[in-house]
């Protein structure tokens, strides 16, 4: 698997890693783990739009653990972000942040 060899290496290349589980995620689009490893290391390299798109995607399957997508690695500011909320409130119904954005 190639994951594995990237993952094997000295020093990861989080792009091709990144590129790999986004691709697992169009093979088997009910393995939900790789949903969620792409929100966790998009988060990491802060690029929130790539999270913010796997989360809906993620969602969309019929993901339904909204316990365990706020618990995500290295999604504390997605998390509290008013877009991420938005796609939780969205899908299931409830989110644990209010989504509001406030007035500047």
């Amino acid at each position: 698997d190639n994951i594995d060899v990237v993952l094997a290496n000295e020093k990861v290349d989080l792009d091709a890693l990144a590129f790999l589980y986004m691709l697992k995620t169009i093979t088997d689009p009910k393995d939900y783990a790789y949903y969620k490893k792409v929100i966790s290391l998009a988060s990491k390299l802060e690029d929130y739009e790539t999270a913010l798109f796997y989360l809906e995607e993620l969602l969309k399957q019929g993901y339904r653990n909204k316990k365990e997508l706020y618990s995500l690695a290295d999604t504390a500011l997605l998390r509290i972000s008013p877009q991420f909320n938005a796609l939780l409130e969205k899908y299931l119904k409830q989110s644990r942040y209010d989504r509001a954005v406030p007035d500047n």
